[in-house]
């Protein structure tokens, strides 16, 4: 009975024999189009994945450590997202209305950086027409006329005050310290030795009479000093409106090429009404500044708040973006605001917001790897958060443990229209799927490689097929027919089934490497049965 049951050494292996193949060497056949085969369960659910359009259709690809998941689905995304339309440019610029919320800006793939173009041109057309209106004749007029129509009022005050005192035989005079009064004595200033040696009921009524004359020219000086002031805002309001009218023509030029975006438009209109208000930016006046604020203000960044800091640029991109991001840390994912150190304390402003992966690839694909993710901290819970919401935030998660102060910033949400695709092994996804309520909610699409396939003839010529395509992209030696069939039987030595074939591409792709050097050792053509065994 034991004898009858023997299984014959032969049979153990499931040898498939060189003479099979209708090839001599791997030269004669065309190389696999695909970076993948026997896959066919996880390419038919890749497609639907990337396909359906649905949010929370998001996908976790499944499988074992080299079986060729990444390789492929980052070959298949970019092909999917080649026939798709180019998504937005984006920038942050500044918020005339709230400064610490930088607004976001959206534009035609390719108009951002024009749009940057326009407004540095229109600063600096700007800054001539200002300049040009406050040194024509025009300004200079109304300027006078502002001058003499408080210096007239000013001059009507000081006379009525002069006639007052010398009524009460007082005389007054300015000076860098104010306005002195002197009484007089036979129409000339009383010296001190003079009041000194006068009765004492002269010296009380002449202080008396000092008293009340302070009185009428602290009154008097505090109404010069109101004029002055309105004579400064009426200066600095026909400065603002000369400054409001020369920057109509720019702006205008600007505003005709963006009729139809309302808050473009919007945008413009604050820019010009803080440019008026700001003249002094655009006079070309060297203005006094205090050590400390000189020290501070660097002249190149006075126009810093005009600027357009460009996010995202697609002006070069040639269908829906795919970003294979690496190392999926927070700040590469979300983006950040940098900051410089002042005096101890940390600053920034809208043009020092940095991209993320999720801003450069919004529109199109983001491909992670799932251990990767898990190891940065926040990451995890801001994409989930992230894709919930379908916005992108920039904060600074870290702020709170920061040793210094900062200034920081809230830039304007972003909208997000993404499809994240996930890298992991099995344990991972159903880790994920028993702990993690949310998880399923957001991947929906499970994309799982097998460890095998089905040991067919169609399966072992596409993995000839397989094999032509890797030496030719790694710069090997073709095989030969009699070493492609050993291949064969140590794929399904992997698979420990003879029915099989294993899809452990990474250890396979060991035997071609090792293989193909012997036979360069050798100086072989091809590489042959004796170079796979040694291997």
């Amino acid at each position: 009975m034991k004898e009858t049951r023997v299984v014959p050494v032969e049979k153990l292996g499931g040898e498939y024999r060189a003479e099979d193949f209708p090839f001599e060497t791997t030269e004669e056949i065309e190389s696999l189009p695909s970076v993948i085969f026997g896959q066919d369960r996880a390419i038919r659910a890749i497609d639907f994945g990337l396909k359906v359009k649905q949010p929370g259709y998001n996908l976790f690809v499944v499988g074992p450590s080299g079986s060729g998941k990444s390789t492929y689905a980052f070959s298949k995304v970019k092909e999917v997202a080649k026939g798709q339309a180019v998504p937005k440019d984006w920038c942050y610029v500044y918020n005339f209305e709230q400064p610490d919320h930088p607004l976001a800006l959206s534009f035609e793939a390719g108009k951002a950086s024009l749009f940057k173009q326009d407004m540095e041109q229109l600063v600096k057309e700007v800054e001539r027409s200002i300049q040009s209106a406050f040194s024509s004749e025009d300004f200079e007029t109304k300027r006078k006329e502002v001058h003499k129509s408080f210096d007239d009022r000013v001059e009507k005050i000081w006379k009525q005050l002069e006639q007052y005192v010398r009524d009460h035989n007082f005389s007054i005079e300015r000076t860098a310290q104010g306005i002195v009064t002197v009484p007089l004595r036979f129409g000339r200033p009383l010296s001190n030795d003079e009041f000194k040696t006068m009765p004492e009921a002269m010296k009380e009524e002449l202080t008396r009479k000092g008293k009340e004359i302070e009185v009428e020219v602290t009154e008097a000086a505090r109404r010069m000093q109101l004029i002055e002031r309105q004579m400064e805002e009426a200066y600095t309001e026909l400065k603002t409106e000369m400054a409001l009218g020369a920057s109509e023509e720019p702006f205008q030029a600007v505003r005709d090429k963006y009729t139809e975006q309302s808050r473009i438009i919007q945008y413009l209109q604050h820019m010009q009404e803080d440019m008026a208000e700001n003249f002094q930016l655009f006079q070309g006046e060297k203005q006094e500044k205090d050590l400390l604020f000189s020290f501070l203000e660097n002249d190149k960044e006075k126009y810093n708040r005009y600027k357009v800091n460009i996010l995202v640029d697609q002006s070069k991109a040639e269908g829906a973006p795919v970003v294979f991001e690496t190392n999926p840390s927070y700040h590469n994912l979300f983006g950040k605001v940098e900051y410089k150190g002042t005096f101890g304390s940390m600053t920034t402003d809208f043009t020092m917001i940095k991209p993320g992966a999720l801003h450069l690839a919004n529109g199109g694909y983001l491909l992670l790897q799932a251990a990767e993710l898990f190891t940065n901290p926040f990451s995890w819970i801001m994409l989930k958060r992230t894709l919930k919401t379908a916005e992108i935030r920039i904060e600074n998660v870290l702020e709170e443990r920061a040793l210094v102060s900062t200034a920081g910033l809230k830039p304007e949400e972003i909208p997000l229209d993404i499809k994240v695709i996930l890298i992991g092994n099995p344990s991972l996804y159903h880790l994920l799927a028993q702990w993690d309520e949310d998880f399923q909610k957001i991947f929906k699409v499970k994309v799982e490689f097998d460890s095998e396939m089905e040991r067919t003839t169609e399966h072992i010529r596409e993995f000839a097929a397989y094999v032509k395509r890797y030496a030719e992209k790694s710069g090997l030696l073709p095989f030969h027919r009699e070493a492609l069939a050993k291949i064969v039987n140590y794929s399904s030595r992997l698979a420990e089934d003879q029915r099989k074939l294993s899809t452990g591409y990474h250890a396979m792709s060991k035997v071609l490497v090792e293989s193909s050097f012997w036979a360069e050792q050798e100086g072989t053509p091809v590489v042959l049965l004796e170079h796979v065994k040694k291997a």
